[in-house]
Order: C-alpha cells, then sequence, then structure tokens
C-alpha cells in the first residue's frame, strides 16, 4: 500500500468519526436552547458540510482530504464545545438514532451556492487586483 492510499484511509476514518459530530451540531441547532451565536456560526458550518461543493476537491491528492480531515473536523469541535451540556446530551441520544436508522441528512442547496460564491469572489479578486491575467494572454 502506497502513502498516498494510506493516508486516503486515515482521512477516510477520521471523516466517518466527524459524521456523528456532524449529526450532533444538527441536532444541537434545532434545539431551542442552543445559544444564538452558537446557531449561526454552526449553520455556517452546516451550510459548508453539507454542501454538495468542497472549498478545496477531493480529486485534489492531499489537500482536497485536508480540507475535511483539519477544516471541518475543527470547525464542528469548536461549534460544539461551546454548546450546553444539556443540550449534547439531547443531540447525542437524536444522533445515535439516526444512525441507528442509517438515514443521512439532507444536502443545503445555500451551502453550494455559498461555496461557489466564494470561488467567484477568489477568481474575481485574481482578475481584478493581480497582473495574473496578463502572464496567460
Amino acid at each position: 500500500m502506497g502513502i498516498y492510499q494510506a493516508f486516503k484511509e486515515y482521512c477516510n476514518k477520521v471523516i466517518r468519526f466527524s459524521k456523528f459530530k456532524i449529526y450532533v451540531l444538527w441536532f444541537a441547532l434545532k434545539n431551542p436552547d442552543t445559544p444564538k451565536l452558537m446557531k449561526f456560526l454552526g449553520f455556517v458550518v452546516l451550510l459548508y458540510v453539507l454542501s454538495p461543493i468542497d472549498l478545496i476537491p477531493d480529486f485534489i491528492p492531499v489537500l482536497g482530504y485536508l480540507d475535511e480531515l483539519i477544516l471541518v473536523s475543527l470547525m464542528v469541535s469548536v461549534c460544539l464545545y461551546f454548546i450546553p451540556q444539556y443540550v449534547m446530551d439531547d443531540s447525542i441520544a437524536l444522533a445515535k438514532e439516526l444512525i441507528k436508522k442509517e438515514e443521512r441528512l439532507p444536502k443545503l442547496k445555500w451551502g453550494a451556492i455559498l461555496i461557489a460564491l466564494i470561488w467567484l469572489g477568489i477568481i474575481w479578486y485574481i482578475l481584478t487586483y493581480t497582473n495574473a491575467v496578463k502572464y496567460f494572454l
């Protein structure tokens, strides 16, 4: 097994572990006792996680998996850290129930739009404020 394959398998394990955290965050955001700031930050994180478009596509050999490995895990963990314990207990129970049923969370089209807008902003910045275009013309 090559180093790339081993790295890919390790990333997949971390992503599967993060899946449970994402379910917990989903249910915590639906709870009325979750603080409003955490609802906003959690919503932004879930938009990114559940969007069908990644900021760094997975077909880019190492960076595509680092995206999920580091960014998503870190963002979800930070959001969960600031949610009250009693809300977490309820959310964990609901997430375990959902995983037993083998159901999935819905894809959020707003997440795809957000990521597409970020990429368009990066392209616009490159075309507007740098001299990168003259190198290609």
